[in-house]
């Protein structure tokens, strides 16, 4: 068979706000590499693909069959082109390839190496607890007490504050999400109400919960679109997603349809962009059925339409357009002078950062 040359990556890194919300001794060996490659479309007898992951970068100076020892491998069948690797350590840099082998068991060399570090999978998960408001007058908040034993609540709330810290949650509120507990554990919840002179209620009806895994958002491709993008599709990778995930990209951006056929691992949203949308970068949010959900920070980006910076339609961004903006610089959402249109990034005033985007743009020769 010929020897494997095409080209492999593995794109995802450590999220730090994820990692930082399960325990340190989880932490160790919680991490997630997804490798992509182009199919290898050469050899009609492929038996499939192995994909090599190690600390050690030496390890690729190696025969594949020796490095076999010294790596992490996961095994693919032919016709895919993805592999999760999974139980890694999130602190180090691992260093990936890949191989090819045949019906006969021969294999490639190695593709080149990719250097990636691990994304942090969350082991832990969450709880939503909802209940009835209360319309005493004098309430002024609630108390949300969780436990391992359900006996813990037959005692008086004041006793079992001593052995409990209950989570208090305002008087406007009637929900509460628990992160950070142990999928394989049963947790008993219940509410009390408090009452603006410190007074307490006895507790509510105690209800026993399971814990729903918390999603991971490792990467988001592509993780920019342009104002007044239609049908964008985005990929975002990463575990433990539901086939009833719902994912929120922000003001101005609506999912329009969102494929969860390869949960856990995967979701494909197609997205319509507002010709309004704000230029700025944004979280993407990913929640699943019964409250376990995780956000990844500053994940996508929407970029200004290049039309809407040729002001004066001459099919050009030159100083026209310069003058344009400069004619009502300073101008704030609400003011006489402030034209939305002029508002390149949309956050309601005319100034350096719009001037800053039509400058990146200058020169640019249309159509657009």
């Amino acid at each position: 068979m010929s020897r494997f040359s095409r080209s492999i990556r593995a794109s995802l890194i450590v999220t730090a706000a994820l990692a930082a919300a399960v325990p340190a001794a989880a932490q160790a060996r919680n991490g997630l590499l997804i490798a992509e490659w182009e199919e290898n479309d050469v050899d009609p007898d492929l038996g499939g693909y192995r994909i090599f992951a190690s600390t050690d970068p030496n390890v690729f100076d190696l025969t594949p069959a020796q490095a076999r020892t010294r790596a992490t491998t996961v095994v693919v069948s032919a016709g895919s082109t993805e592999a999760t690797l999974a139980s890694l350590e999130t602190d180090k840099t691992y260093y990936v390839a890949a191989t090819c082998f045949d019906v006969s068991g021969n294999e490639s060399g190695f593709s080149n190496v990719v250097a990636a570090q691990p994304c942090a999978a969350s082991t832990s998960g969450s709880v939503t607890i909802e209940w009835d408001p209360d319309e005493d007058p004098d309430l002024a908040s609630y108390n949300v007490y969780i436990a391992e034993d359900p006996d813990v609540f037959e005692q008086d709330p004041r006793a079992v504050r001593s052995r409990l810290t209950p989570t208090r949650v305002g008087r406007e509120k009637t929900r509460l999400v628990v992160a950070g507990l142990d999928v394989e554990r049963t947790y008993y919840a219940t509410v009390t109400s408090t009452g603006a002179h410190g007074g307490e209620t006895a507790f509510s009806a105690v209800l026993a919960v399971t814990a729903t895994v918390i999603p991971t958002v490792c990467t988001v491709q592509p993780d920019i679109g342009t104002q007044g993008a239609s049908s964008l599709t985005v990929t975002l990778n990463g575990a433990n997603f539901d086939a009833g995930a719902t994912v929120s990209f922000g003001p101005g951006i609506s999912v329009v349809q969102l494929d969860t056929s390869q949960a856990p691992s995967r979701l494909t949203a197609t997205l319509d962009i507002d010709p309004m949308a704000r230029v700025d970068s944004r979280d993407v949010v990913i929640a699943n059925p019964g409250g376990g959900s995780s956000t990844r920070f500053d994940a996508f980006d929407v970029s200004v339409d290049v039309d809407r910076v040729d002001i004066d339609d001459s099919e050009r961004v030159d100083g026209g357009d310069l003058i344009q903006i400069a004619a009502v610089f300073g101008a704030r959402s609400g003011q006489g002078a402030y034209t939305p249109s002029l508002d390149l990034n949309v956050d309601g005033v005319i100034d350096g950062s719009d001037l800053s985007l039509l400058i990146a743009l200058f020169g640019r020769v249309g159509p657009f």
